[in-house]
């Protein structure tokens, strides 16, 4: 699991949270059924994307395809209020394109055995040059 509600309960302002996820008012805690569905979104998104390149489940999860899953999950929950401003929409572009990457092969999930990482997983990104033909 890439995230689960708690991570987002934890990470979000309580009161804003409850704005985002529940319908209608007068509940003081978030939807955890309606939190557990963007999870999954997200979580099989992730799978989906690495699938094929990488043994899944990941264990342990590296911390950056975390920090991925919760902002691809941050934009799904402003996106249910039709709230999303500019920072959440660059920042869940950015983290999809960088998903994409990994999916593409250009990022490699690596083995701390891999290369110099006191990591159990971290990730890296291998860019080409571009060479302009003449």
């Amino acid at each position: 699991m890439y995230i689960q509600p708690e991570n987002i309960v934890s990470n979000f302002e309580m009161t804003r949270l409850i704005e985002l996820v529940n319908e209608g008012g007068g509940s003081n805690v978030p939807d955890e059924e309606r939190l557990q569905r963007i999870c999954d979104y997200v979580n099989n998104l992730i799978d989906d994307s690495l699938r094929g390149k990488y043994s899944l489940p990941l264990n342990p999860v590296p911390v950056t395809l975390k920090e991925i899953a919760f902002q691809i999950a941050k934009y799904k929950l402003y996106e249910l209020r039709n709230a999303v401003n500019d920072n959440i929409f660059k920042s869940y572009e950015m983290n999809m394109k960088l998903l994409k990457e990994y999916s593409e092969g250009r990022g490699r999930i690596l083995n701390s055995g891999d290369d110099r990482s006191n990591n159990p997983f971290y990730i890296k990104i291998n860019r080409r040059e571009r060479k302009i033909a003449k």
